[in-house]
């Protein structure tokens, strides 16, 4: 959060303080601990200029969420959210109390895979239909895992028992005045799939699917609706559930835990994608695969095909009732399947038009770690408006920017060692350290679960703490560190591109 200053309590809670000196660490301290709260109920509330948060009333929707469904939703994450509304209008449909319900499962010591294939899968290829046959012919246990990849049309399609991946090589892909890279997604997929094909849990019965699909058509009419008659609400809270129950349906904890659901519904999806996939390039022969990931393929084919393709999706569509979205892009710049940069080919908007992911992701959520901010950002730069990383690195004023953070658990602990009038100082970390890479400064160690067993943390470059702001004309940050972070991306990328040629 950029927070001025990192502090932790700092002393035990059970002892009595008894100094005035005391008594000021105990102020400043809860004082620091006061503004990180307001600032992070204003995030919640949208009133930030945060980019994970601007605009998106979290606690709102949890306060309207909580009067519409009687349920209170305040202090829960998402996924939680989703679980327990399911389970509140789950029980009120279904006339039961919800404490039964919470304690229902369906447990399976094995699951043949054979009875997770779709009724309207339709493979033809001789690559997809042996990864058919191995489904066909496969049982896993509760807790082992199925994985299988298949070379189709020059690319590898890996297969398990949770989405499919596939990704070119690294490099830098363009459209141009006869290509154009084309994206196609599944709205939806998991829920999409779960209604296609009245799936549920065994202990719930086909109750939980009319349910489950009436969530879906209400959230859709809902979404119809000019934007100012729109309940977001309901559009949220049916988003929510929809999300949350394919993941619950494989944590033993939930009530709507049977791993053939979770199964079914993975690998309708893989075999979706394969049926799709064949389709295309029975339709375009000479299209280029550039990704696979779960609900999406990302191809490269002339312009003039384009016609070709969405008549391919609007048949599948047909044949399964899952909806296709697509859009354009004028660049992809990618290291691999999870990590990407997409510019749009039809937006103007600033970043708007830009797709990030992985290592190309400027801003996580809080509770992520967003140590070096400053390479992406050099990143994006650099490959989307051909800024050269240090004229963006060494330009950059945001001193948080550069900053990393350590984060120290259990017995372990943390000091820094720096030279002080040429002797050596050691100052003793708090939990979580945050500090940047400079050209003077000193030494992390981390002794590890309380024995002498030490780790020097990024090893040969030295550091400056930072738990306390201080303003500076010059913090001696080490550009050098940050550059040659943001050039092992571009190594990865470039070198491979001038490989293909």
């Amino acid at each position: 959060m950029q927070m001025e200053n990192i502090e932790e309590m700092p002393f035990n809670h059970r002892i009595w303080i008894t100094t005035n000196e005391q008594i000021e660490q105990v102020l400043s301290y809860n004082k620091n601990d006061v503004m990180a709260t307001k600032l992070f109920l204003d995030a919640t509330l949208g009133l930030t200029e945060y980019s994970q948060y601007k605009g998106k009333n979290k606690m709102g929707l949890r306060t309207a969420l909580t009067k519409k469904f009687n349920v209170d939703c305040h202090n829960w994450p998402d996924v939680r959210i989703g679980e327990q509304l399911m389970l509140t209008l789950y029980s009120r449909e279904t006339d039961q109390n919800q404490w039964d319900v919470r304690k229902l499962r369906t447990e399976r010591s094995s699951i043949l895979l054979k009875e997770c294939v779709p009724n309207w899968c339709n493979i033809k290829s001789k690559e997809f239909n042996n990864f058919l046959e191995l489904i066909n012919k496969t049982t896993v246990g509760k807790d082992e895992d199925f994985q299988t990849s298949v070379i189709f049309h020059g690319i590898r399609f890996d297969f398990g028992l949770g989405g499919t991946h596939g990704c070119i090589k690294p490099g830098i892909y363009e459209s141009d005045k006869e290509y154009v890279i084309y994206d196609l997604d599944v709205s939806s997929l998991y829920p999409s799939i779960a209604k296609s094909l009245g799936l549920y849990p065994k202990h719930l019965g086909p109750d939980f699917i009319k349910l489950y699909g009436d969530f879906i058509e209400r959230r859709i009419a809902e979404k119809k609706k000019p934007k100012a008659e729109r309940d977001m609400v309901l559009i949220e809270g049916y988003k929510l559930i929809l999300n949350g129950v394919y993941g619950k349906s494989g944590e033993e904890t939930s009530f709507m835990y049977d791993l053939l659901y979770t199964y079914k519904t993975t690998i309708g999806g893989q075999l979706f994608i394969a049926m799709w996939a064949e389709r295309m390039v029975e339709a375009v022969s000479d299209l280029e695969f550039l990704q696979i990931n779960t609900d999406g393929i990302t191809i490269k084919l002339k312009r003039t095909d384009i016609d070709k393709i969405k008549e391919v999706c609007n048949q599948l569509t047909k044949e399964t009732t899952l909806e296709i979205e697509d859009a354009y892009y004028s660049k992809m710049i990618i290291r691999d399947v999870n990590n990407y940069i997409s510019v749009y080919e039809d937006s103007t908007k600033e970043n708007e038009h830009i797709k990030l992911k992985g290592v190309f992701v400027e801003d996580v959520e809080y509770h992520q770690n967003s140590s070096m901010k400053i390479v992406p950002i050099a990143l994006k730069n650099y490959f989307v408006y051909n800024i050269p990383i240090e004229d963006t690195i060494r330009n950059h004023k945001n001193i948080y920017d550069f900053c990393l953070r350590l984060k120290i658990n259990g017995s372990s602990k943390g000091e820094w060692h720096s030279i002080e009038k040429d002797n050596i100082k050691i100052t003793q970390l708090t939990r979580t350290t945050r500090y940047f890479i400079s050209k003077k400064g000193g030494g992390l160690i981390v002794y590890y679960n309380g024995s002498n067993s030490a780790g020097r943390i990024n090893k040969g470059f030295n550091t400056t703490l930072f738990n306390r702001y201080y303003k500076s004309d010059n913090y001696d940050i080490n550009f050098n560190f940050y550059e040659v972070e943001c050039r092992k991306i571009i190594n990865m990328i470039e070198d491979k591109q001038l490989k293909l040629f």
